[in-house]
This record gives C-alpha cells, sequence and structure tokens, in this order.
C-alpha cells in the first residue's frame, strides 16, 4: 500500500498582509408591492400591525435584524410564509402575497423598475454594518471589483 504525504495547507496570512475594517453598511428596507399606495406615503408602525409578512428562515442575518427591530415597535407578527432566499421572497412580494424586509441590494432592481416600493420605516432600526477582510497584496479582479462598488454605494 502506497503511502501519502499529508497534505500541507499554507499558513494564513500575517495580520499586516490583511486589509481589515472596510465596513459599510447596509440598509435593510421593507417592501410592498406597489398596488398599496395608502403605504407609500410614509407609514406608521400601526400601519404595518397586521400585514401578511414574508420573512426569511428562522437564524437568517436579516430576519435577526427585522426581529429586534421590529419586537417593541410591531408586537408579534402576521407571518405568511417563510422562504430561505430573498429572490424568492421578493418574487413572493411582487406577487402581492405581503409585505417583507430584505436589504436594498436584494431588491435594487425592483424598485428601480417600480416592481417594488421602499417604505420609509424610521420607526425600526435597519442597518446592518458588515466587514470585509482582504489580502493587501491579492489581486482584486472585476469582479470583485464590481462587488466593492456595489456594496459601498
Amino acid at each position: 500500500m502506497e503511502q501519502h504525504a499529508a497534505r500541507q495547507h499554507p499558513a494564513p496570512p500575517a495580520v499586516e498582509q490583511l486589509l481589515v475594517g472596510v465596513a459599510f453598511g447596509v440598509a435593510v428596507v421593507v417592501d410592498r408591492f406597489p398596488g398599496e399606495p395608502h403605504l407609500h406615503q410614509g407609514p406608521q408602525a400601526d400601519d404595518l400591525r397586521g400585514q401578511r409578512w414574508i420573512l426569511r428562515e428562522a437564524g437568517s442575518g436579516t430576519r435577526s435584524i427585522f426581529e429586534e427591530a421590529s419586537r417593541d415597535v410591531l408586537g408579534p407578527l402576521e407571518v405568511a410564509l417563510e422562504l430561505g432566499q430573498s429572490e424568492a421572497i421578493k418574487q413572493a412580494v411582487i406577487a402581492g402575497l405581503g409585505i417583507a424586509c430584505l436589504p436594498r441590494a436584494a431588491i435594487a432592481d425592483a424598485l428601480a423598475s417600480g416592481q417594488l416600493v421602499a417604505l420609509p420605516t424610521p420607526f425600526l432600526a435597519l442597518e446592518r454594518t458588515l466587514s470585509l477582510v482582504l489580502h493587501r497584496a491579492r489581486w482584486r479582479g472585476a469582479t470583485l471589483q464590481a462587488f466593492l462598488r456595489r456594496v459601498r454605494a
């Protein structure tokens, strides 16, 4: 039987080789099918109580932020659907099945096309900070550069 040498993994980069702390806020917005114009003029918390909510699955970061922000403001939610992907939630809201809380980046195309409307919700703290760690010496391809431009916008 042939013996194989243990596979060697490269050592992790030293801290000074990393670009750490490039942080940006990702606004998480409540969005609604445009067929409900009374909600688009700046809803109050009372307007959102009793709505049918479409949420991410338990344990997702978006859902955790939303639940924390809405717990004391909106009270118990009527959860119509729980879905595991932002795109599925976006499509359900477009179909008029309820309202949702999603990252703005996940619904930017639907907002731009008018399929969804972002509701102003200053009474909900829906800001999320993400951090990015990059190796200083590594090449950054076009895809990564486009991603960085988008999340910093």
